[in-house]
């Protein structure tokens, strides 16, 4: 009796240490993996969430950049970076730009359909009447295939779905007013679904109308 006492009472302890040495290494290689990050090259096009926005420097050994300054580019304006480096824990990408004699990183940067998707699109966007018949065929092809209604009005100026009292369709209202050479549209949408998000259904559908595909 004693002795399986005994060996009831190393086997806890030999259990209790492998699993404090298991949590340690993983908070040890979390710990390192935070402080190191890593550089990763890819040169890829990105577009500025922000004009003007801040410069910074990586010290050797650190993912906590120094400031030190600011770069001149307009918002929505496209670059072109070496790569990126992401912060191991946070996972914050910051962007490589070289300009002679000086290379530095910025944050406010996404990949061009994260930018359509988030500053480019919304319920009333602007566009170059030479794009608009693209577009508007595409906001037709988009409520007619993909919103579980029928489209019941695509004038030259208003598309708007069928009414509906089911729960899980969408209905759309899309219109647009020309002015020279820019077209202005509006975008609502609605449902009777509780877990309708209009501000989504809004963005994926003026997402369709630029880029031709779904985000």
């Amino acid at each position: 009796m004693t002795n399986s006492k005994s060996t009831l009472w190393v086997q806890r302890r030999t259990t209790a240490f492998y699993v404090i040495a298991f949590i340690t290494l993983m908070v040890i290689g979390n710990g390192c993996h935070a402080r190191r990050g890593g550089f990763v090259r890819r040169n890829e096009s990105m577009f500025l969430t922000r004009g003007h926005p801040d410069k910074f420097r990586f010290n050797p050994d650190s993912t906590v950049g120094i400031k030190y300054g600011t770069y001149p580019g307009l918002f929505g304006e496209e670059i072109k970076p070496f790569g990126f480096f992401e912060d191991g824990r946070s996972m914050r990408r910051s962007y490589l730009i070289y300009i002679k004699p000086d290379s530095f990183y910025v944050n406010d940067a996404v990949p061009y359909d994260d930018f359509v998707y988030n500053y480019r699109v919304g319920p009333s966007f602007t566009v170059s009447l030479s794009e608009d018949p693209t577009m508007w065929g595409r906001a037709v092809e988009y409520i007619s295939q993909g919103s579980g209604r029928p489209v019941e009005i695509a004038s030259d100026n208003l598309i708007e779905s069928e009414n509906s009292r089911d729960s899980v369709s969408i209905g759309y209202v899309v219109s647009k007013i020309i002015d020279k050479d820019r077209v202005a549209y509006q975008i609502s949408a609605s449902s009777h679904s509780h877990s309708f998000n209009e501000k989504s259904a809004v963005r994926k559908l003026g997402f369709y109308m630029i880029t031709g595909h779904h985000y």
